[in-house]
């Protein structure tokens, strides 16, 4: 938000991967899995930027709450949204399938 204006939107995705350890097909070892977040972001009139952030990266939301989301030279207020308004623009504003 930038005062009471919608400046863009930030859509945050989390997965989990893990490295394949050894072993073949159904006898495969694995390593422990890791959660990491993709990032799609428009803000404006910009094209969708994604970002993939690990673990050691996530402190970054917390920011976002307490010191607004930098983007160029303004600081923008973040607004986060419930999980149907967030579906619905998720729809809209992002518009890619899973």
């Amino acid at each position: 938000m930038d005062g009471d204006v919608v400046a863009g939107h930030v859509l945050v995705e989390t997965d989990y991967r893990a490295e394949v350890r050894g072993g073949f097909l159904w006898w495969r070892r694995w390593a422990s899995p890791t959660e990491f977040a993709l990032l799609f972001t428009r803000v404006g009139a910009a094209e969708t930027r994604t970002t993939a952030l690990g673990p050691a990266d996530f402190a970054l939301f917390d920011r976002w709450s307490t010191d607004g989301y930098v983007d160029d030279t303004r600081v923008l207020d973040v607004l986060w949204l419930d999980e149907n308004t967030s579906r619905r623009l998720h729809d809209e504003v992002f518009a890619h399938q899973h």
